[in-house]
């Protein structure tokens, strides 16, 4: 569309790319210039998924954007309160406080793979890791960006399938300002839901200075109970999250920008949101949830998980006369303890990038940079009972060199062709210890097996993109794109006290690859009144990295990666949004697709053509939303949000009858009065209690991961 041709010189006239938010308040731009006289109030969301500022409707690229306005319209208060309401998106809650991503059904097939398939960023860092993702507050937050698509050219490696970016505000050193919000559920069959949450923002030096503060502090009360005998208790998968950021924005001239800022976040969790599976005793080989929102857990009532991460990072930007160059230095140091102390993992991650890119109004533009990672992750059980200890320590050393760039040139004024390519290098190491003991009766010693194994490799890797767009008028574009995509290779440590190396045990896996094909178009129409999204994919996704095993004589077992089998995906995805009044507003977004495998997978794990995990055949999402004055100033508005996914496979290889989920809706409802700078908003999420699988764990409990039942409560919002 017609904005590209120079920097956001013209407004958009609706909403992001799709499916973006249901409700924007007029005048709220996000980054984005003011509106111009009789243009259309809506928000004018600005994206930098293409790492230059552009409004989201003119990215050649099925993305959704969440700004602050609409997470506070859902009630989220952290990542999963919003994410399996996004089309294409699916989550794992792997351990509490964690999660397991996919985007367009592709995501780790088998537990124990070490690479992540989603690139998940908190700003400029990526964090992620298929058994580790931290569950991100999001207060303060000026956006969240979910892009669907392999996105290695300029994300790197783990963007498999896509990448989530969480982007907070930045400070203002224009005026003094700052917000307070309060949260009060009540959850049917469970506790409570509190949270208090504020931000302030402090001008030090006027139009040059500024601080910002934001913390929250969040507590869930929790809806699973614990029938064991002699362990009852309600409510035992409580939690709770704390987090504080902190952003010194200084631009000590017009042309240079610094911003040093530090995140913490402390979750602790405690049990599981599922219910204990047990025998059919009406249907021999099924089996049947031990009670609603139930769980047989005998001597593990205190069990306690905590996920604690802490963030700083330094960003410099400096505006040459025509090229923005940005230098972001990264810190993330993460811990997950789990299991009553039993299991342990730390991340951490050093990653510092540069980059230009062209800031002009001609028609060739490019974005150049180069990227270095260092990152150390450890995972430890430590497991000690009377008569047997077990130790069990795992660390992974990674170092990556990267340069990636893109150029692009607008021929015409309305076709523009976009190239671009990322060519890494990456070096792992890994290191493997086990201790076991087991204690004899004197006065003979302990018996004690020890092992070590050891392990590493590099790699070279290549991933290219290209991406061609036309704007058939300015409020119609069409575009195709073809990109690859990667996750880095795993180490397979070999035990040193073997003599050889076991056949068919790679010391070094290879990375798996993707290859994306788009198309899609883009469109504004009824004179600025609807929008229309539709992106048709094709994913080729080769050589993926699987979990296996193979028995020695001993007898020992070798664990390890290797690569084996492909798998497609194909399907539709479609974003309307329609302001039918100024007081009416409708949204429907969603995606039909089919992600399975495209040949057999070893071990009977699963056969060509078997339907991949986490990877429903549709997924809905609608919004009706009323919105007008009342009286004196008094602005009011009713919300009605329904999702709707189909049943589908929680875990590969496991029993269809266990892993397969029914389908659901669930329906959310909102209503809510601003005066001046107050808002109060009554809500109600799942209101028709509705008992939705999100998955099947055999791996840690043999239970059915559950939704929230039915919530109820109240929220004071305010600002200064």
């Amino acid at each position: 569309m017609n904005t590209k041709k120079s920097k956001l010189s013209k407004p958009l006239l609706l909403l992001a790319a799709a499916p973006v938010l249901a409700y924007v308040p007029a005048g709220a731009a996000q980054e984005g210039e003011a509106a111009e006289d009789g243009e259309k109030a809506w928000d004018q969301i600005v994206v930098t998924a293409t790492r230059r500022e552009e409004f989201a409707q003119d990215t050649p690229l099925s993305l959704t954007v969440l700004p602050e306005t609409e997470l506070e319209k859902r009630g989220a208060e952290e990542f999963l309160d919003f994410a399996r309401q996004i089309p294409g998106l699916n989550v794992n809650e792997t351990n509490r406080g964690a999660v397991d991503i996919g985007i367009r059904g592709i995501r780790t097939l088998t537990a124990g793979v070490g690479g992540a398939t989603v690139g998940y960023y908190l700003d400029e860092i990526s964090v992620s890791t298929p058994n580790g993702t931290p569950l991100v507050a999001t207060f303060d937050l000026n956006r969240v960006e979910v892009l669907r698509g392999p996105q290695g050219t300029l994300f790197g490696e783990g963007s498999l399938g896509g990448t989530i970016r969480f982007i907070s505000n930045k400070p203002d050193s224009s005026a003094f300002s700052g917000r307070l919000k309060a949260r009060y559920a009540n959850i049917e069959q469970g506790g409570a839901e509190k949270s208090v949450a504020g931000v302030i923002n402090l001008p030090i030096v006027r139009d040059s200075l500024a601080l910002r503060v934001s913390g929250q502090v969040q507590r869930n009360g929790g809806f699973i109970d614990n029938v064991a005998p002699g362990f009852e208790e309600r409510d035992i998968n409580d939690h709770r999250i704390n987090s504080v950021r902190a952003v010194l924005g200084w631009t000590p001239t017009d042309r240079l920008t610094i911003t040093p800022s530090v995140t913490y976040q402390d979750g602790r969790f405690r049990g599981s949101a599922g219910e204990t599976l047990i025998p059919d005793p009406l249907n021999p080989g099924a089996f049947v949830p031990i009670g609603d929102l139930q769980r047989f857990e005998p001597g593990l009532t205190d069990e306690r998980n905590q996920s604690e991460f802490v963030q700083p990072s330094l960003v410099v930007e400096y505006a040459f006369d025509g090229v923005q160059f940005t230098s972001a230095s990264n810190y993330y140091d993460s811990e997950l303890a789990g299991v009553g102390g039993i299991l342990g993992r730390t991340n951490e991650i050093f990653t510092q990038e540069v980059r230009a890119v062209s800031t002009g109004d001609g028609p060739f533009q490019w974005v150049l940079g180069g990227f270095f990672k260092d990152q150390e992750a450890a995972t430890t059980i430590n497991f000690v009972t009377p008569g047997f200890s077990l130790f069990i320590g795992n660390t992974t050393n990674l170092k990556q060199l990267a340069g990636f760039g893109t150029l692009s040139y607008t021929f015409l004024e309305r076709l523009t062709l976009d190239v671009g390519g990322r060519l890494f290098w990456e070096d792992v190491d890994e290191t493997a210890i086990q201790d076991t003991v087991i204690p004899l009766p004197p006065p003979l010693p302990p018996f004690e097996i020890n092992s070590l194994a050891v392990g590493g490799g590099e790699n070279t890797h290549f991933n290219p993109r290209v991406n061609l767009s036309y704007d058939i008028t300015d409020d119609v574009m069409v575009y195709f794109s073809a990109a690859k995509g990667f996750r880095r290779g795993q180490v397979n440590p070999i035990d040193s006290s073997l003599p050889f190396v076991p056949e068919g045990v790679p010391q070094f896996t290879s990375p798996d690859t993707i290859w994306s094909y788009e198309g899609g178009l883009k469109s504004v129409f009824w004179g600025g009144d609807a929008r229309f999204n539709v992106a048709v994919f094709y994913l080729d996704w080769n050589n993926i990295q699987i979990a296996d095993a193979i028995v020695l004589p001993g007898p020992t077992v070798i664990e390890f990666i290797r690569n084996a089998g492909a798998a497609r995906s194909y399907g539709v995805e479609f974003d309307f949004a329609w302001q039918a009044t100024e007081a009416l507003y409708f949204a429907l977004n969603g995606q039909v697709s089919r992600a399975e495998l495209a040949e057999d997978l070893p071990n009977g794990l699963g056969a060509d053509g078997d339907e991949l995990p986490t990877s429903p055949s549709y997924q809905l999402n609608g919004t009706v939303e009323y919105s007008r004055p009342i009286a004196n100033g008094l602005e009011g508005f009713l919300r009605a949000d329904f999702n709707a996914v189909d049943g589908q496979l929680s875990a590969i290889g496991a029993p269809d009858a266990l892993a397969r989920s029914d389908s659901y809706v669930l329906v959310d409802l909102r209503a809510g009065v601003e005066w001046d700078r107050i808002q109060l908003h009554l809500f109600a999420q799942n209101v028709f209690d509705e008992r939705a699988q999100f998955s099947f764990d055999a791996v840690n409990d043999f239970e059915i991961i559950r939704n929230q039942p039915r919530t109820y409560g109240v929220e004071l919002l305010a600002s200064f």
